[in-house]
């Protein structure tokens, strides 16, 4: 740690605070540890809470040393290491027009990577709310909206960094970033949506979640295509 390294590592989660195993049963996952506290006795952390949301936490030295005593499968340790090349690169924004074009599309683009799954029956880009809209008793599992969330949140934050690198007007960037930010407000909506749905007796809620991803496409479909056009 103390030379810029951190250390991935399998602990067994029944033994860990704040684990939705924690005291219910053996459970083995991968955890990075990026800091040390030595006056506290404590780790720093990365990992899932007991409500499945990735996030730093803190462990104290001696739940640490029994939740990896009781690892029963991998032991193995992996040091990393992150360094920041001394490089500078040109941000390349007719690629990232083609990206937002083949989203639009629904076309799967690690086809531009040498290494890439089969596609078997994987739906790509903004196809992805059709597959929900036909799945939706599917999205009781709060894993699916709550991944889709994430994604909103980090196109916002891509309209951010591209108007911090003079890719955008002050004007444009205003416009995107409002469209961005309700999208990601609707998607955050639907995952509330999907938690109420997980909980109710009532199917017909289904109705509800069909109708609100359905504006979710419209308004997504919208911002994409007015993303590309302020980026050309």
């Amino acid at each position: 740690m103390k030379k810029n390294k951190y250390l991935s590592l399998h602990l067994n989660e029944k033994y860990v605070p704040d684990k939705w195993a924690y005291n219910i049963t053996d459970f083995e996952h991968e955890s990075l540890i990026y800091g040390i506290d030595d006056e506290n006795k404590q780790l720093h952390l990365m990992g899932f809470n007991k409500n499945q949301t990735f996030e730093p936490y803190s462990l104290s030295y001696n739940d640490f040393s029994l939740a990896y005593k009781n690892v029963f499968c991998n032991k193995d340790l992996v040091m990393l290491s992150f360094k920041i090349p001394d490089l500078a690169y040109t941000l390349d924004t007719k690629r990232i027009v083609d990206f937002l074009n083949e989203y639009l599309l629904g076309i799967n683009s690690t086809y531009r990577e040498t290494l890439m799954y089969d596609e078997m029956n994987w739906v790509f880009g903004i196809k992805v709310y059709d597959v929900m809209v036909d799945n939706v008793t599917k999205l009781k599992d709060k894993k699916i909206s709550y991944l889709l969330s994430e994604h909103k949140s980090i196109m916002k934050e891509r309209v951010r960094y591209l108007y911090s690198r003079n890719k955008l007007n002050r004007i444009d960037f205003e416009e995107l970033f409002e469209m961005a930010a309700n999208i990601e407000e609707l998607s955050q909506i639907l995952l509330m949506m999907c938690i109420k749905f997980k909980k109710s007796s009532k199917e017909k809620y289904g109705d509800k979640i069909t109708a609100h991803i359905l504006k979710m496409k419209e308004e997504d479909r919208c911002f994409i295509e007015k993303f590309i056009e302020k980026l050309r």
